[in-house]
């Protein structure tokens, strides 16, 4: 006779925790503040892709404050939260009008990446029934399961009759984010503010130009005199299209028929661009859209299956998926900073592309020939290396923001750090402040590096004096740069003969 087994249940007790850890946790999903701003944006324009009005807009206010942080405002005329228990609920897609808003974290994870401390953002909301009754309601931190309550007011507190208005402030450090990366100094609002207006037209294109929404930058120092700039859409200067050229077709990703509007171009470097289109190994490659909005780009080997390099500079495919059915469409991460690589139907996607362009083809006269003098100086410093030294044309700066700069040649020997920007033939002023993004980056990721080598086959009294310049000023850890200029037979490399 066998004996009954007993069980017992055994109540698992769940809920987020209150100490701010789950809050948190919540956010972190996003390398930078446009990202974060994005969020907010991507509501808007689903509040207007919804319910289509003559005249859309979108107002980002920055406010640079005297402690130096910045308050931001991302204010709408669309129709406002009309469900704020769904809106605030994590995960909920029961508002969700279009792919723009589709996971149902987006709000809720900016809002925690914008204010971690969960202390001051705000959200103020009119709907055309409170509208109806002179009302707005307000939502504001700390974000909580328990007693989270909207305050209903009477009157407006937005200058539309509908539409939302969400606040909240940051530390420099998190406003600078905006810039990271890019070489140059950005001390001045303004400087900021011209980066965050390409980034929001570059993402956003589609919708500008086709009027879904427009989208104007407030922004002024503390009790200083607002100005203003217009987001205008980001668009690369195409110098021809290349087979298959510009067309549209109707695929199955898996699930239905999408739409794919493509264009395959050879692009020209376009100067009035700061981050976006401007022919170089981090702006080229392939850009997917999703309804037109912005979801990845700068990719190339998760295609091909081949290392990037300059002579692929020229390339620029641009790829829109069209679909009222989110099953049909691509997956997306949460935050909507990518796709999920993981997708059987991005893979399906990829293997269009491939099918359509089988072998990007290099074109020689953008090849950086001194990639292969660094491989060569790579190969003249392997035998002094020891094995628990680094040496390689691989290292990464500000790889805590995700971001994808790769150092022309990096040495970790003896615990010194050395690292190089080189030009084949000559050097340029350019060329330095380069090398001090590399550096600084390096110090961001916690990296000290020793030694900035400039190196060429020559460089000009001008560099020089840049060098001495930079030189004479403290990184963010207070030492001192310390940058020289090297030729290539300095180095061993017999160039030129």
């Amino acid at each position: 006779m066998t004996s009954k087994i007993e069980t017992q249940k055994i109540k698992i007790k769940n809920k987020p925790s209150t100490d701010g850890t789950f809050w948190r946790g919540l956010g972190g999903h996003f390398s930078s503040l446009t990202q974060i701003i994005s969020e907010f944006v991507d509501n808007s324009i689903s509040g207007f892709v919804e319910s289509p009005i003559p005249v859309a807009n979108i107002t980002v206010s920055i406010i640079r404050i005297s402690n130096g942080n910045v308050k931001i405002k991302i204010i709408d005329n669309a129709s406002g939260i009309k469900d704020l228990d769904s809106a605030f609920e994590i995960g909920s897609t029961k508002t969700k009008s279009s792919s723009l808003n589709e996971h149902g974290f987006g709000m809720k994870h900016a809002l925690a990446s914008a204010n971690p401390n969960n202390d001051n953002w705000v959200i103020t909301t009119r709907t055309i029934e409170d509208a109806q009754e002179n009302k707005y309601k307000v939502i504001s931190a700390p974000y909580k399961f328990e007693g989270f309550e909207a305050i209903l007011h009477d009157g407006a507190d937005i200058e539309s009759k509908t539409g939302t208005k969400i606040e909240f402030t940051v530390n420099t450090q998190l406003f600078k984010t905006i810039v990271a990366g890019l070489p140059g100094n950005y001390q001045t609002l303004s400087s900021i503010v011209k980066v965050l207006k390409e980034d929001l037209g570059y993402i956003y294109s589609a919708f500008i130009k086709n009027n879904v929404a427009s989208i104007v930058i407030e922004f002024n120092e503390e009790d200083q005199e607002q100005e203003f700039e217009k987001v205008t859409a980001i668009e690369p200067q195409v110098e021809e299209t290349i087979e298959p050229g510009n067309n549209q077709e109707v695929i199955d990703l898996g699930d239905g028929n999408v739409v794919l509007e493509y264009k395959f171009s050879k692009i020209n470097e376009n100067p009035q661009y700061k981050k976006h289109y401007i022919k170089t190994m981090s702006t080229s490659g392939v850009e997917i859209r999703i309804n037109g909005r912005l979801l990845a780009d700068n990719l190339f080997k998760e295609i091909w299956g081949i290392e990037k390099h300059n002579s692929y500079n020229y390339l620029l495919v641009q790829i829109d998926v069209k679909s009222e059915h989110a099953n049909r469409l691509p997956k997306t991460t949460t935050s909507k900073t990518g796709l999920r690589q993981d997708d059987e139907k991005l893979s399906v996607l990829y293997e269009w592309i491939k099918k359509k362009l089988p072998t990007p083809k290099q074109d020689s006269k953008l090849s950086d020939h001194e990639i292969d003098l660094f491989k060569q100086l790579k190969d003249t410093k392997r035998p002094h290396i020891a094995k628990t030294d680094i040496i390689t044309l691989e290292q990464r700066a500000y790889t805590n923001l995700n971001e994808k700069i790769r150092i022309d040649f990096y040495v970790n020997q003896n615990n010194e750090v050395r690292i190089y920007e080189g030009k084949k033939d000559k050097t340029t002023p350019k060329d330095v402040y380069q090398l001090m993004m590399y550096w600084d980056g390096l110090v961001f990721d916690g990296i000290n590096p020793d030694v900035g080598i400039l190196i060429a086959a020559e460089h000009p009294k001008s560099v020089e004096a840049i060098v001495d310049l930079v030189n004479n000023r403290l990184d963010d850890n207070k030492r001192n740069y310390n940058f020289v200029m090297k030729t290539w037979n300095e180095e061993g490399i017999p160039y030129p003969n």
